[in-house]
């Protein structure tokens, strides 16, 4: 008979109701699977949680399904090349210059996550902190991170420097 120290649920099907945690003595977390997604909630949205939990998405974008085909040399131009640390350190730095607002739109961010079913397109609060790369043909380095909405994270996609250019001598072109 195993119980949760949380809510006091008892079963003998323990395996069913509990996750795995190799560091307790009978190999099984001490809140059933219930508890622990709550528990899991309230710290992922918490400024820590939150930022904590982005930092660990981006580090797993290579190993994701839709990279599978890339070669290592390809999956560079996904990669995170920034600790955990140091993706502190510049979220730190972004708010003592723009304060949770977007870098991009100066849209006041949050660090909360959306309830939404994965694999339903495109999840979270359209001022949902994101983390964007300037030069979309590189990682996520120092110099190449930036923090900014969801919304205009996903408005962004993949424009480069160069359409960028591109745009400004249209509309100076055209006198707009």
């Amino acid at each position: 008979m195993k119980s949760c120290t949380k809510c006091n649920f008892e079963t003998k099907d323990y395996k069913k109701y509990f996750g795995k945690q190799t560091s307790t003595k009978d190999g099984f977390k001490h809140q059933c699977k219930k508890c622990r997604t709550e528990i899991n909630d309230i710290y992922n949205n918490t400024e820590n949680g939150f930022m904590t939990t982005l930092h660990k998405s981006i580090n797993a974008r290579v190993n994701h399904e839709r990279y599978k085909y890339l070669t290592e040399e390809e999956k560079n131009r996904y990669r995170c090349y920034v600790n955990k640390k140091k993706f502190f350190e510049l979220w730190e730095n972004h708010k003592k210059i723009f304060g949770y607002c977007c870098r991009l739109t100066g849209v006041k961010m949050i660090c909360k996550k959306s309830k939404g079913k994965k694999g339903a397109g495109f999840l979270g609060y359209s001022n949902g902190v994101s983390v964007d790369k300037l030069n979309p043909n590189i990682g996520y380095t120092e110099d190449n991170l930036i923090f900014i909405s969801n919304k205009t994270n996903k408005s962004k996609g993949a424009v480069t420097k160069e359409l960028c250019i591109k745009i400004l001598e249209i509309y100076k072109e055209k006198n707009l």
